[in-house]
């Protein structure tokens, strides 16, 4: 899980145009790096040039493609595959094919995990649901059928989501 909290904040961290201090800066090698991390293309360059244009500097196209590709070795792994796919997301096509066999199978793992947790933040909701309802309706008997109605249903919540923590723990590592 550390893995992806350290992929998850490269992706924030380029998501966004440069500052000014970073296009002033200049560390093209570390920016390309961290896009790299990130799955970018070679074409996202091209949104670095836009943001450092407005400050009247112009990326070093081969420092950034050189630290690029440092960071696709990053990227290009199961490990990072898993995580983007337990994030929901595609791979991006920036790997060598002879990477990608594994990394699709991570990936696919992944996005189950993804699956999976959302079915069961899904039945979460739905169960707090039902346990809002049996506690506002009386407790007088005149409310015995919808009572038992609430009951089945919360056993039913609860059956299912046993199996969905079990399903989730199978794909909580690659």
């Amino acid at each position: 899980m550390q893995k992806y909290f350290a992929l998850t904040a490269v992706l924030l961290i380029t998501g966004c145009g440069l500052s000014e201090k970073a296009c002033v800066e200049g560390d093209w090698r570390g920016i390309g790096a961290r896009d790299g991390a990130a799955g970018r293309s070679p074409e996202f360059v091209a949104n670095h040039a836009e943001s450092c244009a407005k400050h009247g500097i112009s990326p070093d196209l081969k420092a950034w493609e050189e630290g690029r590709q440092i960071g696709l070795k990053t990227y290009c792994t199961p490990s990072s595959a898993y995580e983007v796919g337990a994030n929901g997301q595609s791979l991006r096509d920036v790997c060598p094919d002879a990477d990608l066999a594994a990394m699709q199978k991570a990936h696919k793992k992944g996005l189950w995990y993804h699956r999976v947790t959302g079915d069961i933040n899904s039945l979460e909701r739905e169960r707090r649901a039902v346990l809002n309802e049996l506690a506002s309706l009386p407790n007088d008997g005149t409310a015995a059928a919808r009572h038992a109605s609430l009951r089945s249903r919360l056993l039913s919540i609860d059956s299912r989501l046993r199996f969905l923590y079990l399903d989730r723990r199978r794909y909580s590592e690659f």
